[in-house]
């Protein structure tokens, strides 16, 4: 018998090996890990965005319910606080405190000072709402607590003995949140002794309001602030020509804020017609601050397809609000500088407003298209801004 013949081993025949990536095919996997990664950032951006509008809004909805609330009780809506004086050093019933515009028009015996008030702080006040809301805040000028809120949420006084509570508490009348009517000046005060002087002298009988919220349901979105900082006192005695600012005072007041740090700006009386247009006092958008006006709206103007400045549908509401609610909704931590109510000017944002139009430093404040468009980085922010904001009015 033949023996078979043994066939040789094709190893080539066995199971093939796997081929490995070349470059080109691993970079451009990457790159379309890459491109997926960035598809769902953004994707996670939008929707943290729309979240936090969604959440701005309704923080705004919420102090906009208050605002209706104080004003059905009292006729007119929280005014604005133009300035913080500190009390001179010694007196039973301090002249300083919260300056309205209708204060400041009173004890001049001018009413251009009212309006002259309301340009000053830009129409705004991060101020106003939790002292005229919740009755919380330094308004007669006295020292304060700062840090946590540990005492009762109008106490300005630090002693623990009853009658020291029972002062601070009766800044604006009631003790602990709530306030009575602030009086035709809307702040608490009336005539003294001496011409121009106003005391702090709150109605102690009658009705209390509020508070239309509640310091627990704010908790998170209130912060306490120095408004008069040491080293501003003698220039602010100074322009008052008020007697010497005590020394170891400090004022203390309370704003609302947003998550990022920036606070809710409240605005009133700004102006809606041009005093100079032909004829006189035709409605225009060119005097109202730029940060109220809708993003769409001032960019028109930008690109030249609103040359005119007309108030355009957008425009409807600052056109129209008798105040306005306004919050960055930045998700960021501001770079907060300070506060000062006599300048409040002080957070980056601020700035912007103010080198887009000022009013400070012009004594006809107008918007000017032209030193804004010129400014390439300024127009920027002003459109960073103007996509994030968030603008209320009444409802």
């Amino acid at each position: 018998m033949t023996p078979r013949k043994r066939q040789p081993v094709n190893r080539r025949t066995g199971p093939a090996r796997a081929r490995g990536f070349t470059l080109i095919e691993l970079l451009v996997v990457i790159a379309i890990i890459g491109i997926l990664i960035g598809l769902v950032a953004v994707g996670a951006r939008g929707v943290s965005r729309a979240a936090s509008t969604t959440r701005t809004t309704s923080m705004l909805a919420t102090i906009n319910q208050a605002i209706a609330q104080f004003k059905g009780d009292l006729g007119f809506e929280p005014p604005i606080i133009s300035r913080m004086v500190p009390s001179a050093a010694n007196t039973a019933t301090p002249a300083g405190g919260i300056r309205t515009p209708e204060l400041e028009a009173a004890i001049s015996g001018n009413n251009g000072d009212a309006l002259a008030a309301y340009r000053r702080v830009r129409f705004n006040s991060q101020f106003s709402l939790p002292v005229y809301l919740m009755g919380m805040g330094s308004v007669s000028g006295r020292p304060a607590t700062k840090g946590t809120i540990t005492f009762p949420p109008n106490t300005i006084a630090v002693q623990e003995s009853a009658a020291g509570y029972r002062t601070a508490a009766m800044d604006d009348g009631v003790p602990g949140p709530g306030i009575r009517n602030p009086g035709p000046l809307r702040a608490w005060k009336k005539p003294g002794t001496s011409p121009n002087t106003f005391v702090h002298s709150p109605d102690l009988s009658g009705r209390s309001y509020g508070p239309y919220l509640s310091p627990d349901q704010m908790s998170d979105l209130i912060q306490l602030v120095q408004v008069v900082p040491d080293e501003m006192r003698p220039a602010i005695n100074a322009a008052n020509g008020g007697p010497n600012v005590d020394p170891t005072s400090s004022v203390w007041m309370y704003r609302f804020i947003e998550p990022s740090g920036e606070p809710i700006r409240y605005y009133r009386q700004w102006p809606t017609r041009d005093p100079m247009s032909t004829p006189p006092n035709q409605p225009s958008i060119a005097r109202i601050p730029i940060e109220l006006r809708d993003g769409d709206a001032v960019r028109a103007e930008l690109v030249g397809t609103n040359g005119a400045g007309a108030p355009l549908a957008s425009d409807k509401l600052v056109m129209t609000a008798p105040y306005m609610l306004l919050a960055p909704n930045a998700d960021k931590l501001s770079n907060n500088l300070g506060a000062s109510a006599s300048d409040p000017f002080e957070t980056d944002l601020d700035a912007l407003f103010e080198a887009c139009m000022p009013f400070r430093s012009v004594t006809d404040p107008k918007f000017n298209v032209g030193v804004l468009s010129a400014n390439d980085s300024l127009v920027k922010r002003l459109q960073e801004f103007n996509a994030k904001a968030v603008r209320l009015g009444p409802q």
